[in-house]
């Protein structure tokens, strides 16, 4: 999203993507009911008609980023700094790294292991507040129609906002929207878990809070990420980002019904609840380390004009 996007509008441009991601929620849940409808007059299983349209709908996306995604803004990103660096002298580009070259990238960065830290963190919570959520609910007899509006309210909150996110992280900077993440997850989670079953605005806004700290956490995550890297690097490492994202959501959406067998819907959430809240201990950690490192060079540099 942001190969071609001026730094000081990187994280606006990621939020629009983002957002564009709310038209296809809400078109998903209005037409899933109707999809299974179809389903089971061709003979498929009930619900099955609803992947099977899930699966259509991706491949055409993949069909229309194929054929319109013209040039890809990648390469048109690759030939533009070419051309600067053979103005500049500098010689040709760089060659892509590896899998384990951009891991070994990320890991020597505290600010990037942060970001991914942030991204694997909105994930998890997000994930593991809303996969419970439904069955918490129907233990307290709230109907269908009412655990689909609160899912509802839960993508509003990853999605909708997505445009001030972005402008407010161009405007402000990462770190501070990394802590505001920190404190949403940690505030939905903790929201949910002291509702009961049959209650209503705790699990509406704990979800959307969630859903929202998720949205602050991906783009303010996702904004760091590509600024400490040079462009041929930057889709290696974004890559290692999302898979820990993804397999920090798949992890959560795994184990979510044996954790609920055992700690229960309260206690799943005050785990959530503290992971949140790690994510602000870490940014305070990495902002202070951050800091005190370019502070080095100022002291080592004043101390040497002393000494002569």
């Amino acid at each position: 999203a942001s190969d071609l996007a001026p730094e000081h509008r990187r994280a606006s441009t990621i939020s629009m993507i983002v957002l564009a991601t709310t038209f296809g929620s809400a078109a998903g849940s209005a037409v899933s009911g109707f999809a299974s409808e179809i389903g089971v007059s061709l003979g498929l299983p009930d619900k099955t008609g609803s992947y099977v349209f899930a699966g259509i709908m991706f491949l055409v996306a993949a069909a229309i980023v194929e054929m319109f995604l013209r040039p890809d803004p990648m390469h048109v990103a690759e030939d533009l700094s070419y051309s600067e660096r053979l103005n500049s002298n500098a010689g040709a580009a760089q060659q892509a790294p590896s899998t384990r070259e951009a891991i070994s990238l990320i890991w020597q960065k505290p600010e990037a292991r942060l970001a991914v830290l942030a991204m694997v963190v909105g994930q998890l919570t997000m994930v593991g507040v809303m996969t419970l959520t439904p069955l918490h609910m129907d233990a307290g007899g709230q109907t269908q129609s009412v655990i689909g509006l609160m899912m509802a309210f839960h993508i509003f909150g990853m999605y909708l906002f997505s445009p001030v996110v972005g402008h407010l992280t161009d405007r402000i900077g990462s770190y501070p929207m990394l802590y505001i993440a920190g404190g949403l997850c940690a505030w939905g989670a903790w929201w949910a878990a002291v509702t009961p079953p049959e209650g209503v605005l705790g699990v509406f806004m704990g979800n959307f809070l969630a859903g929202l700290g998720w949205c602050f956490g991906v783009i303010a995550g996702s904004n760091l990420m590509v600024a400490l890297y040079p462009l041929h690097q930057r889709v290696a490492v974004q890559g290692v980002g999302d898979f820990a994202m993804l397999g920090a959501g798949a992890a959560a959406g795994l184990s979510s019904g044996a954790l609920y067998s055992i700690f229960r819907y309260s206690g799943v959430n005050y785990a959530n609840a503290a992971v949140g809240l790690a994510l602000i201990l870490a940014t305070f950690l990495t902002y202070t380390g951050a800091r005190r490192a370019r502070r080095r060079p100022e002291h080592q540099q004043r101390a040497a004009v002393a000494a002569s």
